[in-house]
């Protein structure tokens, strides 16, 4: 690998990556601000929770100035990965970019794992090698490829760097295709000549298996999956890009209910073969949750939790499953365990206010509505439970001037709020 030489940041990138993350709103447009005179591409540590591994920090580019100057990027993805990868397991990272994830990966399964990252865009690769190369991550195996469902060549369109964004690169269709492509299975026992790096022997228990559903990074990293044969890796990667599908804003409740139905038996077999996958187990229990198995699906979410307690993802289902259930009171320790693990959430504060509602604790839903506010100043929902709370305690001249902030964000329907708000009074 050739190491692109970079200087250190300059003083002004140093402090504001640290005032920036302090920021109670306006975060990513100042940070777009920031990107419009980029100095040169210069030298940036990623946050000691995440390694403290140096990359190459291109202020052109949306993502390295996402981590650059908040600290992390695609926060629910990196919390799931931190909780889910364990030293000496294989993570798998198909479309690497730069190497956000594959750099946290390595430092996550150490010395003792194992990094395979797929990057095909050229400039990118390059990017990529220098900072496997700065942090001599030895771990790391980096193939300038596409994933497919076929070995072959294919045409790559490469991203624009004046838009802002480098991890736009696509296939495209082509006569004269020039990216190689393979199919993951083929990868294994093969050897190459790619960037003047010999590909390594792969076996099956390192594959994943490539989707045109989008996995999360996550569903790639398997736990103790030494000996399992590669049909069940394959069969468990599809019952994980059904679900993804699924949970995915694209899927109505009819699409929602078919594809967890087709997902459920191939998940059943995941978890038989990885007793200890969290994936497995959390997608294990969206699925029976959409078909209306409410108890199993709480048991599958209790069995990822109890191997990944953090896992923010399951913490969030187990608890609106808790609560849909009406088990209120699980509900809100399961809210609060994700409101530890990832306090930026605003969902997981607003979620405890609407369940201290229930419980008529309006001092508390009062503390989860503010911080509700504090993270998201615009959530009418939030302000209105605050305004319930101040009514109940009663506190009418508090009540009051939430009421006039909610009027002045312009909300629509502003005569049902005034009838609403009348209506709260008597």
């Amino acid at each position: 690998m050739s190491e692109v030489v970079a200087g250190s940041a300059p003083k002004w990138v140093r402090l504001a990556a640290r005032l920036i993350p302090w920021l109670p709103a306006g975060r990513y447009r100042a940070i777009a601000r920031l990107g419009r005179n980029p100095p040169p591409t210069f030298r940036m540590r990623m946050p000691p929770n995440l390694g403290s591994q140096w990359f190459l920090c291109d202020l052109r580019d949306s993502i390295a100035r996402e981590v650059c100057f908040t600290g992390l990027y695609e926060p629910q993805e990196t919390a799931v990965v931190r909780a889910v990868l364990k030293p000496g397991m294989t993570f798998v990272d198909v479309g690497a970019n730069w190497g956000y994830f594959t750099l946290l990966a390595a430092h996550l399964v150490g010395h003792a794992g194992r990094v395979l990252s797929l990057e095909p865009d050229p400039r990118l690769f390059q990017t990529l090698s220098s900072n496997l190369a700065m942090n001599r991550l030895s771990q790391v195996r980096a193939l300038q490829l596409a994933a497919a469902d076929a070995p072959g060549l294919l045409s790559l369109a490469g991203f624009d760097e004046s838009q802002g964004n480098f991890g736009l690169s696509r296939i495209v269709e082509s006569k004269n295709p020039k990216s190689e492509a393979r199919n993951p299975k083929q990868i294994q026992n093969t050897k190459s000549q790619i960037s003047n790096q010999e590909v390594p022997d792969i076996g099956a228990s390192d594959l994943g298996f490539v989707s045109d559903f989008g996995f999360r990074i996550s569903d790639l990293a398997i736990s103790s999956d030494r000996g399992a044969s590669q049909d069940a890796i394959i069969s468990r990667a599809r019952g994980l890009a059904v679900i993804r599908l699924a949970e995915s804003g694209r899927a109505d409740q009819p699409s929602r209910s078919r594809l967890t139905k087709e997902a459920l038996p191939l998940l059943d077999e995941a978890v038989k073969s990885f007793p200890e996958d969290v994936a497995a187990l959390q997608a294990r229990g969206y699925a029976l949750w959409q078909q209306n198995r409410k108890e199993e699906a709480g048991a599958s979410f209790q069995a990822g939790l109890k191997l990944a307690p953090e896992n923010e993802t399951t913490l969030i289902y187990a608890a609106s499953l808790a609560a849909e259930m009406g088990q209120v009171d699980q509900a809100v320790g399961l809210w609060r365990r994700a409101v530890q693990v990832n306090p930026w959430n605003a969902r997981s504060h607003f979620e405890l206010a609407r369940l201290f509602i229930i419980r008529k604790e309006w001092a508390s839903a009062v503390d989860e509505s503010r911080e509700v506010l504090r993270l998201n100043p615009f959530h009418t929902e939030a302000r209105k439970i605050l305004i319930v709370c101040y009514q109940q305690i009663p506190d009418p001249q508090n009540a009051r001037a939430e009421f006039r902030r909610l009027m002045e964000l312009n909300p629509p329907n502003p005569q049902r709020l005034q009838e609403w708000f009348d209506g709260q009074g008597r």
